[in-house]
Order: structure tokens, then C-alpha cells, then sequence
């Protein structure tokens, strides 16, 4: 099985995080552009929720895979939103 760099889903980084398999990056790929999506107002969810699911493999493996990816998900959007929302980190804190 052929592995898949991460370094997608942080645009200003060059170092590879962590190699995935490929349905684990698309997993990821698709929870990061459909954060961001969400967090610019532009809702994804009719696209973005079947193709999860086709390549979570649903059930205790979409949990599974899911639950792995939860933290790099989660870093790699609020990294993409902060360099295309420029001061929005000052108005969180």
C-alpha cells in the first residue's frame, strides 16, 4: 500500500509530519478543506459528508480512522484559517 506525505495539510510547512495511507489522507484532506470551508461561511457538508464516508469505511473503522486524524484535523484547519483570516487569532484569545 502505497503511503501519502501529510505535509498537504499544512501549506507553510516542508517537513513530511507522518506518512498515511492514502484513505487516511483523503480522510484528513477532506475534515481540513471542510473546516475551513465551514469556518469561511461556505457550507460543504452535502459533498463533503459522502465523500468522508466513502473513505472512512464507516462504522468502527470511520470512528477509528476518524479519532486518529482528530488532532492533525484540527491543527492543520486552524493553521489554514489563521494565514487566510488574518488578526482572527487576536480576536479568539
Amino acid at each position: 500500500m502505497k503511503s501519502w506525505p501529510t505535509s498537504w495539510a499544512t501549506p507553510s510547512s516542508t517537513q513530511i509530519v507522518q506518512e498515511l495511507c492514502r484513505e487516511q489522507a483523503e480522510l484528513e484532506a477532506e475534515s481540513i478543506a471542510y473546516i475551513v470551508c465551514a469556518g469561511l461561511g461556505i457550507d460543504t457538508s452535502e459533498y463533503s459528508f459522502g465523500y468522508l464516508a466513502v473513505w472512512a469505511g464507516g462504522g468502527e473503522q470511520a470512528r477509528h480512522g476518524i479519532a486518529e486524524s482528530a488532532q492533525r484535523i484540527q491543527t492543520a484547519a486552524h493553521r489554514v484559517l489563521d494565514a487566510l483570516t488574518p488578526g482572527a487569532e487576536e480576536v479568539a484569545a
